[in-house]
């Protein structure tokens, strides 16, 4: 048995040292438990997990994505090593709501039978295995005569995993298993935003006073991913073996128009659902005048099509329109209404006169997206209709506040601006440097707007607030008169949205009177929004839902 600890800054003293050896020797069988994963941390394993899946011995993988953190493209690229499926491979994935998943457990069978471990703090990291982090472990070697039940007792309870299916388990068979744990949140498209590899249980080191930190440097050298492949964080598109469509469900796409719409207003919108609901031929949406990929062609048509793509990008963004981005053969892809478009314009279409929906073409033919009215007229309009009819309400707000990109903009009002009026050339300087914003285009593969680039990406978002109710608009300025809450709109950026949800019912049949919220919790409130939160002076005094978007 040998103890092993970097701290003293020996590069003979990390598993990365342990483990080259290890893996030079002839192995048969590799196991292992790790709470952390990434796949730099894994670089001196692909080439023996490679081989031992090519050749059918056994491989047993089990890595932890605690609190959703484990990138999807690295799993991704894991399996896609391993060519699961496979017989004899096993990768699981395990995550739970209200603990750790903790081991760190690396597992050698050699050719001759003898039996070699480590048994630490080291996660399957660069920073673990490379000795940045200050780790310690023993390493435990039949060869050298350590107790050989020992071994095997570690191998049994790896083995134990796989057969017994227990709960927080996902186990690896498809590239579908690595999707469906992307869309749970169980597995991240992104690395989360602090970049250092914590792992304690108790205060994020974010609400820590800051103080000046000492910093180490990896003491053992890791081999560079095989083939020169790009580096972990980068485009998944290099990373993962996945086929375009399966690509898709991972990274939406990046065109920047589709998240924040730009050139569009309310009228745009309607006027789409309006022409889709009936036969388009013929009309200022004809198929001939839908270029969503690909040149636009030369000239006036060009133009236009230019200008319909951006609306349509709006469409598409909000649910209404079938998405490009998630169908294999995008060539043939022909738009249509989603259920939720069909939805909406049945809802709608009494309150509407066709003539305002009508794009006009002038003396040559050309159609111009220009509307028959200002967009503060549909703003107004939309407004009324869901007044009018609280099932058009419902659905209406589902649909346009549950927008990402509205989201956000409603975050900037409530967490940052926390004003009754805001100056719009205030709005269009903040929104693209927001956190919030930021993470999320980081998220997409996209850059942050511009000045300029909210100037005309912004507006959408701010008819889409006033037509729901929520604030009126000047030239100059929006005033909030209500505040829109939804679970995530209740946690700060990144945190446990249940949080939100266990206590947003008190808070709207509260709303008005004194709060009877725990005092932890009105703190970290009144951190989001501001002191006045939940007293009687905060400066808005009617709050509302925002309805789940939940269209089948």
């Amino acid at each position: 048995m040998k103890y092993i600890d970097p701290g003293i800054r020996d590069a003979e003293q990390t598993v990365g040292f342990w483990m080259k050896s290890a893996v030079e020797s002839k192995i048969r069988e590799f196991r292992c438990q790790a709470g952390y994963f990434t796949l730099d941390g894994s670089s001196l394993l692909l080439p023996l997990l490679k081989k031992c899946a090519a050749e059918g011995t056994i491989v047993r993988l089990l890595l932890g994505s605690n609190g959703g953190a484990t990138l999807a493209s690295h799993i991704a690229f894991l399996a896609g090593t391993l060519g699961i499926p496979q017989k004899h491979v096993s990768l699981g994935v395990i995550s739970f709501d209200n603990c750790l998943f903790h081991p760190k457990v690396y597992h050698f069978v050699r050719e001759d039978g003898s039996q070699t471990a480590y048994v630490g703090s080291a996660n399957l990291t660069e920073s673990g295995i490379a000795g940045r982090n200050v780790e310690a472990g023993v390493i435990l070697d039949s060869g050298g005569g350590d107790d050989i039940n020992v071994l095997r007792e570690i191998e049994r309870r790896i083995e134990a995993w796989f057969e017994d299916e227990p709960i927080g388990l996902s186990h690896i068979t498809k590239h579908a298993d690595i999707d469906d744990l992307l869309a749970s949140g169980c597995l991240a498209l992104a690395p989360k935003p602090r970049a250092r590899e914590i792992e304690e249980e108790g205060e994020d080191a974010a609400s820590k006073p800051s103080r000046p930190r000492a910093a180490l440097k990896s003491i053992f050298q890791l081999p560079a991913l095989e083939e020169g492949k790009k580096a972990p964080s980068e485009e998944l598109e290099v990373l993962t073996p996945l086929s375009p469509p399966e690509r898709r469900r991972f990274v939406r796409h990046t065109e920047s128009s589709f998240h924040y719409p730009q050139g569009t207003h309310l009228g745009h919108i309607l006027t789409i659902i309006f022409h889709f609901s009936g036969d388009r031929a013929g009309t200022a949406f004809d198929d001939q005048f839908i270029r969503l990929e690909g040149s636009l062609g030369t000239g006036r048509i060009a133009g236009y099509r230019r200008q319909v793509k951006y609306k349509m990008l709006a469409a598409i963004e909000l649910g209404l329109i079938t998405d490009i981005r998630l169908v294999e053969d995008t060539v043939s892809y022909e738009p249509a209404l989603t259920e939720a478009g069909r939805k909406l314009w049945n809802l709608v279409q009494p309150f509407i006169a066709p003539a305002d929906l009508v794009l006009e073409v002038d003396a040559d033919g050309d159609y111009s997206t220009k509307m028959p009215q200002q967009p503060g007229f549909y703003n107004q309009l939309l407004k009324n209709a869901s007044d009018a009819s609280p099932d058009l309400g419902r659905l209406y707000q589902s649909i346009v506040l549950n927008m990402p990109a509205v989201k956000q903009m409603l975050k900037l009002l409530y967490h940052k601006e926390r004003a009754a009026s805001v100056a719009k050339a205030r709005i269009y300087e903040d929104f693209f440097e927001f956190e919030p914003v930021r993470m999320f285009c980081d998220e997409m593969g996209i850059e942050p707007g511009t000045l300029e680039s909210a100037r005309h990406r912004c507006p959408f978002l701010l008819n889409i607030i006033e037509s729901c109710g929520l604030a009126t608009q000047s030239a100059a300025s929006i005033h909030i008169s209500t505040l829109a809450l939804a679970p995530d709109l209740l946690v700060s950026e990144g945190a446990d949205i249940t949080v939100g949800q266990n206590i947003l019912p008190q808070i709207l049949a509260e709303w008005g009177e004194e709060s009877t919220l725990p005092a932890p919790d009105q703190k970290r409130l009144r951190q989001l929004f501001g002191e006045d939160f939940l007293a009687g002076d905060y400066h808005l005094k009617a709050a509302l839902e925002i309805p789940v978007k939940n269209v089948e």
